[in-house]
């Protein structure tokens, strides 16, 4: 939503229509299962609100993309259309403080340390970092 507003500097965590079709890929789960800290006020909020924001608008005022080095795949392979939208983006990996991947027979298993990377962004000392030298480096030259 960061990225949707009129503001001179934008940062997002992460991209938002790759991670609306992410998340009707799945078991169903994003419906029905909301996690402690995500404020909606029923299941399936976010995907609605999502679906009625539509795409992020072209434009090219700078603009942070974050993401995790071991996010969700689907939001790092969708990272280069999003920049292709906003060329003033710069995409920036958190490589410090996140889960390994994980050698294991179910899919569920493997996928979930990069669910936990995706989610824990916001809370990530080295995430933080990265976005207060961004804004910085971006505040001086403005």
């Amino acid at each position: 939503m960061a990225l949707m507003s009129s503001g001179r500097l934008h940062g997002g965590v992460v991209t938002v229509r790759p991670w609306s079709r992410c998340l009707r890929r799945g078991s169903g789960c994003s419906r029905t299962c909301r996690g402690p800290a995500s404020g909606s006020p029923y299941s399936g909020y976010v995907l609605e609100l999502l679906e009625k924001l539509g795409p992020v608008p072209p434009h090219d005022r700078p603009s942070l993309l974050l993401y995790s080095e071991r996010d969700i795949q689907a939001l790092l392979d969708g990272s280069a259309g999003l920049m292709a939208q906003l060329p003033g983006s710069e995409k920036r990996l958190v490589t410090r403080d996140i889960r390994p991947d994980v050698q294991h027979e179910s899919g569920l298993v493997r996928y979930l340390p990069r669910w936990f990377n995706h989610s824990e962004l916001r809370f990530n000392s080295s995430a933080c970092e990265a976005s207060g030298h961004w804004l910085a480096e971006h505040l001086a030259t403005a």
